[in-house]
């Protein structure tokens, strides 16, 4: 049987050898990446084998202690990994951050990647349904009842005008 070893303890030393400097001051990770852009590694922590974000552990390592809270960036870069472009905050403020940056991944009514409604399509079922059946309107829009009533009484396509 193949014993494995664990991989030391990373240092800052060891994140530096693996990050280019870009002129902004980015610490841009060149090691492997999560599918948001993170950089990803094992790290040893109380004992045992994580894979984190790359920030994080910088941040944990720059405080000299472990992180409570999540680790936020400053210069809105996922592969960022400087110390000085890295700040502890809570998940209201890295959401409140996110959407403020236009990077909120959540995306609803026409702005969906599945919609197959455009918002005059909404706007005309809003106005059909008021003399017709909503599984006449819905067959009308290739679409089902379901999603005629939950557009309908506003529970989707909010952001749709009447």
């Amino acid at each position: 049987m193949r014993l494995r070893t664990a991989p030391p303890v990373l240092t800052l030393d060891d994140v530096r050898a693996k990050v280019i400097v870009t002129p902004l001051g980015c610490w841009e990770w060149q090691g492997s990446r999560d599918l948001d852009g993170y950089g990803r590694v094992n790290y040893r922590m109380a004992g045992r084998m994580s894979a984190l974000r790359v920030p994080r552990v910088v941040l944990a390592l720059t405080l000299r202690r472990p992180l409570v809270l999540d680790a936020l960036h400053t210069c809105d870069n996922p592969p960022c990994c400087a110390p000085d472009h890295l700040y502890e905050g809570d998940a209201a403020q890295n959401t409140r951050d996110r959407q403020e940056r236009g990077r909120h991944w959540v995306r609803a009514g026409v702005e969906h990647g599945h919609s197959t409604l455009t918002e005059a399509d909404v706007q005309a079922i809003r106005v059909a349904v008021l003399t017709e059946r909503q599984r006449d309107v819905a067959a009308r829009f290739s679409t089902s009842q379901a999603t005629v009533s939950r557009l309908v009484n506003h529970h989707t396509y909010t952001g749709v005008g009447p």
